[in-house]
């Protein structure tokens, strides 16, 4: 570490301390100035504190004239104060359901689930003719395999007028659709279910960001890059959407282009054994799913940041799961199209740590200057954190 790296970790200027969570989950009406100079004069004179992140948290008026009015307060007196804000994404948590705008003004852009349904090729028919109605959903592929010798069939192009029709050659064939389905994600902590953007389009993530970041620039223009300089998502997970299903569109045609041939005949691998195939399928289908993530989701705010005089910071969730396909796809990578890498560690002393290597190897590989760790907000009787002195 030079000097002045190491002069800044001893004693951090405003933008490198520690930045508190002011968590509004009150209505508007019971935000008054007063209250709000009151909470903003005292983090700017307690000693360590930076700036605040305004977490909007159930609030009714989300998004609305009286909200944002509350919140140009806010942000009036932040920078009064001298403070930095980080601007928060969301109505509550996870990132990517706007508060229920993404549900109410783009439900075409809701996150989709992959489903699929199978049925072997009854046996007793002599012509061995197979026909049955498609499930419901945008059909994504039909495939049928002999499940003895794995060898599998694009049946895609027979799939007409809302039925699959195929007429199969001998052996043992199973028949199986794979359609999408708009899907619902758990928002933890509430029992409830929210409807999040699909995170996999470039079109869905655009319009979250303008019911969001949008909204808030839009307004407070003259406070980005000076007063708020930072945005932050929190906990978006495939996991939360149909248990890690989660898909998109135009996903043949991505695949398509990047690899040559189409996935059809690929789709079983996700859901059974295919036979040898199997790991090479998974890993070609996943990993492209992970970089759509990456790509798409992340970078794309990423990119709105750049363009409007702040960085992107935030976090994934459960960063600390050594293999999180079904979680981010690909942690270094989703972290590493971010501005500063971040991690959450406010659930229990110890219980991230294993992510701290992941976050600061995100930002070495990709030549990020510095890390974000969201911490102790949960941690309750856990406080001080213990501290462990060695020779």
């Amino acid at each position: 570490m030079d000097a002045k790296a190491y002069g800044l970790f001893r004693e951090p200027t405003a933008e490198y301390r520690a930045i508190p969570k002011w968590i509004w989950n009150v209505e508007v009406d019971a935000i008054t100035e007063e209250g709000i100079r009151a909470q903003l004069e005292g983090f700017r004179d307690l000693d360590g504190y930076g700036g605040a992140m305004f977490v909007i948290w159930g609030s009714k008026n989300y998004m609305d004239g009286p909200f944002l009015e509350r919140y140009g307060t806010a942000l009036r007196v932040a920078r009064e104060c001298g403070l930095t804000v980080i601007l928060w994404d969301e109505n509550g948590f996870p990132s990517g359901f706007a508060g229920g705008l993404i549900e109410e003004r783009h439900p075409e852009h809701a996150a989709k689930r992959l489903d699929m349904v199978s049925e072997v090729v009854p046996m007793s028919r002599a012509d061995r003719r197979y026909e049955r109605a498609l499930p419901e959903g945008r059909l994504m592929a039909a495939v049928a395999m002999d499940v003895d010798t794995y060898e599998r069939l694009d049946l895609t192009d027979k799939a007409e007028g809302g039925r699959l029709r195929f007429t199969a050659p001998p052996g043992n064939w199973k028949v199986m659709a794979f359609t999408l389905v708009t899907a619902e994600a758990s928002q933890l902590g509430r029992g409830q279910k929210r409807k999040v953007v699909d995170y996999l389009s470039e079109a869905a993530v655009d319009a979250f960001i303008g019911c969001t970041h949008e909204a808030y620039y839009g307004r407070f223009k003259e406070y980005f890059g000076s007063t708020v300089r930072y945005a932050f998502y929190d906990e978006p997970a495939f996991w939360k959407v149909a248990g890690g299903r989660i898909w998109t569109g135009d996903f043949n045609e991505a695949f398509e282009a990047r690899h040559g041939y189409g996935p059809a005949t690929l789709y079983p691998a996700l859901f059974m054994d295919v036979g040898p195939d199997t790991a090479s399928a998974r890993n070609a289908m996943l990993t492209l799913r992970a970089d759509m993530y990456a790509e798409r989701y992340v970078a794309r705010m990423a990119e709105w940041c750049d363009g409007h005089g702040i960085r992107l910071t935030g976090h994934m969730d459960q960063e600390e799961v050594p293999s999180p396909v079904h979680i981010c796809g690909d942690l270094m990578k989703a972290l590493g199209r971010q501005h500063i890498p971040g991690v959450d560690e406010i659930g229990y002393y110890g219980r991230g740590s294993a992510a701290y290597k992941l976050v600061s190897s995100s930002a070495n590989n990709y030549d990020k200057g510095e890390v974000m760790s969201e911490t102790f907000g949960g941690m309750g009787a856990d406080m001080p954190v213990p501290v462990l002195l060695k020779d």
